[in-house]
């Protein structure tokens, strides 16, 4: 039986109110103007996969015929503190206010995909690069929260 399987890293975009993600989360908080919660320092890294590459990946998997694992995702460690710059950079008029929680146990501090294979087999290229798509989910939370969705 030919299978494949694929691995998302933490995806992230328009459209992700029940999502429980650091990025959906976050931007969930800020438009509401709820205070971010942070487990730990922010320090800790992840790989943050728009969608809409999510779903070339799939498409690409699909035209390919291709079988096996192939990781998606950008490949890039980010920080949590970095993500909060992002928001904050979206509009310098106004503070975020952040709440150190303390860490999760057994949290993992880095984590990123090696998407070489899909690379390699797939073309697999993401193209929306984390600034614009933070805010582009920014934006659709904005217009979500205000019945414009």
């Amino acid at each position: 039986m030919t299978t494949t399987a694929l691995r998302f890293s933490n995806v992230y975009g328009p459209k992700s109110e029940r999502k429980t993600s650091v990025i959906s989360a976050f931007c969930k908080a800020y438009v509401e103007d709820k205070s971010i919660n942070v487990h730990g320092d922010g320090k800790q890294t992840r790989d943050y996969v728009h969608v809409e590459d999510i779903c070339a990946g799939i498409n690409s998997v699909v035209e390919n015929r291709a079988s096996g694992v192939f990781q998606l995702g950008t490949g890039l460690g980010t920080s949590v503190n970095d993500v909060l710059a992002l928001l904050q950079n979206s509009d310098l008029s106004r503070r975020i206010d952040v709440r150190h929680c303390p860490e999760k146990p057994g949290e993992v501090r880095h984590n990123l995909c090696d998407i070489t294979h899909a690379k390699n087999a797939l073309g697999f290229d993401p193209q929306i690069r984390l600034p614009e798509g933070v805010r582009q989910t920014l934006d659709w939370y904005h217009n979500h929260a205000q019945g414009h969705s």
